[in-house]
């Protein structure tokens, strides 16, 4: 076992604040959990979590109210269920708005939930031709299976000793560690402590002591250089991630957080690359390292089509994470895979609609694609977002332009230039404006 083990969290997509929580607390001692995300529709999900469960060695469960209502939860719970010794690798973590799953009467009610979920499945199916009704027959039979299985498998739930969530807290998380099957738990929960002191100077000196009990392990100097990190100490940071990497090479964590160093601080790309590729043979599943390989070869090598693999892998394992599908948009437009790109900025913004740069690169998107009104109501967003930003007051000018109205972009260069004059010279040499725009508006 040990820190080579894969562990999975298991959660609805509405309790992902808690599942920040957990994640970040362990990320301190370089404990990585493979995540994914619950509402996603069936066909796209089931297998490809199925697959990377069946693989892992050990499912942490956040339950939750949201959860024993989910059916993608609860029907991929029952697939894990199938897989033999699967109560020897299943850690629940119950969430306080599923308290009453410990008693016969909130179990009740979870098996009425789902029973009214089958009845009204089942109503709407007898409305429609059956030849029509291939997915609602489906739906039927997944809300039908869930209905048998919910009983027992609340009653197997609340037989075990599982912590709440708040007991798993105030026991520094050591639930985990335990059942995950670390062999040096008790270090580790210490050093867990040790990264909740809120003095910079406290932590040094429970380090020091740690350092004089255990001796200098590669989880002594992962935490070391994470809170050097933490506190702008970054050569110390690199050093100690160094020191880690010495004792055990095989740290995914210990990589991915020293390329992000390398990218962000040392301006060593080589280094931050070999880092990122070793951090996947370790964990070909580590969705973090394909992010930052991705925009190591997207921003410092030109590697498109390498940047592009590793952020379709990265939503494989993170479906629902903006910033990731903005950064493909980003890589499919310098291929030339517009339409694409238009495809992943539109699902950036289904998921974050308030970020005013996915906005602004779908209209610039659309307006080379000439689909100018389209590409108006984009910039128009994200002037909503941000109306002071000078670059979508750019943009808009061009856009009015494609539509031939010359006074509305004119009024667009006008906002450009008074929430950023610099932007002056740009303007002064751009042969579109050039064509239709008074040298007084550029004074």
């Amino acid at each position: 076992m040990g820190s080579n083990s894969t562990n999975f969290i298991s959660y609805s997509w509405k309790n992902e604040a808690v599942v920040d929580e957990i994640d970040n607390y362990f990320k301190r001692i370089g404990i990585t959990f493979i995540r994914d995300k619950r509402d996603l529709g069936y066909y796209n999900q089931i297998s490809g979590f199925m697959k990377r469960v069946r693989d892992c060695d050990y499912l942490l469960m956040v339950i939750s109210a949201d959860y024993l209502k989910s059916r993608n939860c609860m029907y991929e719970i029952w697939e894990f269920q199938q897989e033999k010794n699967y109560d020897k690798r299943l850690l629940p973590v119950r969430l306080e708005d599923a308290q009453d799953i410990l008693t016969k009467e909130g179990q009740i009610k979870y098996i009425r939930y789902w029973e009214n979920e089958a009845a009204k499945a089942k109503a709407l199916l007898n409305k429609i031709d059956p030849l029509n009704a291939k997915e609602l027959i489906e739906e039927c039979r997944i809300k039908e299976r869930i209905c048998r299985y919910i009983g027992e498998f609340l009653a197997f739930i609340s037989d075990l000793n599982h912590p709440s969530f708040n007991e798993l807290k105030a026991q520094n998380y050591r639930p985990v560690l335990d059942f995950i099957g670390y062999q040096n738990a008790d270090q580790l929960a210490e050093l867990l402590e040790i990264g909740d002191i809120a003095s910079f100077e406290e932590q040094e000196i429970q380090l020091d002591q740690f350092r004089d009990k255990y001796g200098k392990t590669s989880d002594y100097y992962f935490m070391r250089a994470y809170i050097a990190g933490e506190n702008n100490n970054l050569k110390k940071a690199k050093y100690n991630y160094d020191e880690a990497l010495k004792i055990n090479p095989d740290n995914c964590e210990v990589h991915n957080n020293l390329a992000v160093l390398l990218v962000e601080h040392f301006k060593d790309y080589d280094g931050a690359k070999s880092h990122c590729l070793e951090a996947l043979k370790i964990n070909p599943d580590y969705c973090e390292a394909h992010n930052n390989l991705a925009n190591l070869l997207k921003e410092y090598f030109e590697d498109y089509d390498g940047a592009k693999s590793h952020y379709l892998k990265a939503l494989q394992i993170d479906p629902k994470n903006s910033s990731i599908w903005y950064n493909l948009g980003i890589t499919l437009n310098n291929l030339n895979q517009f339409q694409d790109a238009v495809n992943a900025y539109k699902k950036a913004i289904e998921i974050d609609p308030k970020n005013g740069n996915t906005w602004i690169n779908l209209g610039d998107i659309l307006y080379k694609f000439q689909q100018f009104h389209e590409a108006l109501n984009a910039t128009k967003k994200a002037l909503e977002i941000d109306p002071e930003n000078a670059i979508a007051w750019y943009n808009l000018g061009y856009q009015y332009l494609g539509l031939n109205n010359i006074r509305s972009a004119k009024q667009s260069l006008k906002k450009t230039l008074e929430f950023d004059p610099s932007l002056k010279e740009t303007a002064k040499a751009d042969e579109d404006f050039k064509k239709f725009w008074d040298d007084d508006i550029l004074k």
